[in-house]
Formats: structure tokens, C-alpha cells, sequence
């Protein structure tokens, strides 16, 4: 749970209405970007917003297969919302850098630029980025060089989907 206070917050206009209409709290429900709010409060001269923040997880990878299930299954995850995907290294690098996910989820290969390619970038321009390599190339010079430019985890697609269902999990519950 985040609280946010004032009015340097986006929602700062709504909570500036619900201040001056505090019964009105269908006005704040349906004009908030928030997913969930919790509960209102208010005090002398303001109030507060207690909301539920969500883990947001990219998808890079070229595969139908994981584009077709890998973000509903995401989805159901208590705490995880899939904000994008991309199918190419190129357009992955741009929509990461402008979507500002928590997590990446990425594929070693891919066409444009390989995953390899948009992890080192990824990490020189959002070190604190956490990245998933999730992969069919599971060897073991891919995964060493992988963890040494930063990668969180290292996962094989065909073995190890119940290691990311997991992790996704247990990191949710620390936004």
C-alpha cells in the first residue's frame, strides 16, 4: 500500500473535489487513474488516498504462444498487471524506457535486437530495473552472461514456467 497526500499527486484535482463534496466519493471512484483505493481520509485542511499499487510487468519476446497466454496467466497473479509487450528487441528497448515497467520479461532471441542487446542497455539506463531473462537458449554461457549484465533471474521456458509464476508472486508483494 502507497499513500499519497495532496495535491502534487495526479489524482490532486479529484482529491481537491472530494474535499470540498467528501460524500461524493462515486466522483473520486470513477475519475482516478488508481486501480484500487482502500480508504479515504481526511483531516484538517486535506485528505489522504490509501491505494493498492500493482508490480508492472513488460513482455519482450518474439513467440505467439507466450503473447497469447503469458499475459492472462500474469494478470491473475494477486498484485501484477502486464502494462506491455513487444515482439522485437528494437521496439521492446523504446516501450520499456517509456512505460517504466517494474519488471521486464524478456526473451535472449529475438529479431531488431537481442535480448543480451536490451539487457545491457536496459541496465545502463534503469540499473534499479529488475529483468526476468525467460528463454529457450538456456545454456550456460547465455545464462552467465545474462546474471553478469544484471539480470535478475534466469528461467527456460520449458522448465522453469512455475519459477516465474512464483517469483512474480513474491515480488509483487514488495511495491
Amino acid at each position: 500500500m502507497s499513500c499519497v497526500r495532496g495535491n502534487n499527486h495526479p489524482v490532486g484535482q479529484i482529491l481537491q473535489k472530494y474535499r470540498t463534496n467528501p460524500t461524493d466519493k462515486k466522483l473520486l471512484l470513477c475519475n482516478t487513474s488508481i486501480d484500487t483505493i482502500d480508504t479515504i481520509d481526511t483531516y484538517k485542511g486535506g485528505c489522504s488516498v490509501m491505494t493498492k499499487t500493482k508490480l508492472k510487468v513488460f513482455i519482450a519476446d518474439d513467440s505467439s504462444f507466450i503473447h497469447e497466454r503469458l499475459p492472462g496467466v500474469l494478470n491473475e497473479i494477486s498484485g501484477v498487471e502486464v502494462i506491455g509487450e513487444a515482439r522485437d528487441g528494437v521496439e521492446a528497448l523504446d516501450l520499456i524506457l517509456k512505460l517504466n515497467p517494474d519488471v521486464v520479461i524478456l526473451d535472449i532471441r529475438m529479431p531488431g535486437k537481442s535480448g543480451i542487446d536490451v539487457l545491457a542497455e536496459l541496465k545502463k539506463q534503469k540499473p534499479e530495473l529488475k529483468i526476468i531473462m525467460l528463454t529457450n537458449y538456456a545454456y550456460p554461457q547465455f545464462k552467465q552472461k545474462c546474471l553478469e549484465l544484471g539480470a535478475a533471474y534466469f528461467f527456460e521456458k520449458s522448465t522453469d514456467f512455475e519459477k516465474l509464476y512464483s517469483v512474480l508472486q513474491e515480488m509483487s508483494k514488495n511495491v
